[in-house]
């Protein structure tokens, strides 16, 4: 389930940063240098989904087996 929240969490984050105003990007920008994040909106939306996609592969075999005994 937590591996959903990060897959939901992206297509989220990446269906309003789509959806955004230039002058909000430009804000979101100016915030992330002045506080020293050296990432960009797309690496993040690009990790969460790969977070939720490697949690899934490694809890799988475990909720497989917590299913079948």
């Amino acid at each position: 389930m937590i591996g959903v929240w990060f897959i939901f969490g992206a297509l989220l984050n990446f269906l309003f940063w789509q959806v955004s105003s230039e002058n909000f990007k430009d804000y979101v920008r100016f915030r992330q240098i002045k506080s020293g994040w050296g990432y960009e909106i797309k690496q993040q939306i690009s990790t969460l989904i790969k977070i939720g996609i490697i949690y899934y592969i490694l809890v799988a075999p475990v909720v497989l087996y917590l299913l079948v005994t």
